[in-house]
C-alpha cells in the first residue's frame, strides 16, 4: 500500500510547481504589454508580486522535496 503522506506530499509539489510555472508566465505576460509601458510603476508592482509568489510556491516545493527525501 502506498505511502498516503508521500502521495499527499506529491501532489501538493505537482501544484506548487504548475503555480510557480504560472506565476513566472504571469510576470512574463505581464512585462510585455505595452499598455504597462504607460505605468512603469503599477506594471513592477504587479510583476514584483508575481515573481513574490512565484518564490513562495519556490519555497513550497523545496519544503516538500525535503520531507520526500528525508
Amino acid at each position: 500500500m502506498p505511502d498516503t503522506d508521500l502521495i499527499v506530499d506529491l501532489a501538493r509539489l505537482n501544484s506548487a510547481v504548475h503555480l510557480s510555472e504560472a506565476l513566472l508566465s504571469a510576470a512574463r505576460s505581464l512585462a510585455a504589454l505595452p499598455v504597462l509601458a504607460d505605468q512603469p510603476s503599477g506594471a513592477m508592482v504587479t510583476i514584483t508580486d508575481a515573481l513574490s509568489a512565484q518564490q513562495e510556491a519556490l519555497q513550497q516545493i523545496q519544503d516538500i522535496l525535503q520531507r520526500i527525501t528525508e
